[in-house]
């Protein structure tokens, strides 16, 4: 009984996950690679957030590219890739700081600001690169929180991705 119960905890907790992640920013829906294992697999060209933005009936579309890492003692470390323009349409409460400007700058989750020790003015490595946290922000989802936002230009450099894109909400 109590593994029943602990599946259909986790099974819960897995659904509400993905619902949160394809709402980010409010977004109505995502694109995503067909056929990719997971999400974080999807590769998709930054040329498709064109293509969706002019889709009759969307509003607006942004590309992020999710990029996972070990960083420092997180073993799971999500660092977003969006363009400047993309962080008015994300959910976040600037706590501290500002948004990324320029490329070796991070916006970090409270979460993760906490657990790591850092704050403004702090710096981090992703992927043997050192980035200056210029912000920290509350609000966005659960996996949001365990990492940070840069911008795409250098989160495809960090991810050796190319002129690529994860998903187009």
């Amino acid at each position: 009984i109590i593994g029943v119960i602990a599946l259909g905890a986790i099974t819960s907790g897995l659904k509400a996950s993905s619902v949160e992640m394809a709402h980010t920013g409010g977004a109505d829906f995502m694109v995503a690679q067909k056929g990719a294992a997971d999400l974080s697999f999807s590769t998709l060209p930054a040329s498709d957030i064109a293509s969706v933005a002019a889709t009759p009936g969307v509003s607006a579309a942004w590309g992020v590219l999710i990029h996972i890492s070990r960083v420092a003692s997180v073993p799971y470390f999500f660092t977003y890739g969006v363009e400047p323009t993309s962080f008015d349409q994300l959910d976040l409460t600037i706590a501290r700081g500002r948004v990324p400007r320029g490329s070796r700058e991070l916006l970090i989750g409270v979460k993760v600001a906490g657990d790591l020790g850092l704050d403004v003015g702090s710096t981090v490595v992703v992927e043997h690169t050192t980035l200056e946290v210029v912000g920290v922000f509350e609000g966005g989802g659960r996996y949001q929180q365990l990492g940070g936002y840069t911008l795409l230009a250098t989160a495809q450099a960090l991810a050796r991705r190319g002129d690529t894109v994860t998903v187009v909400y």
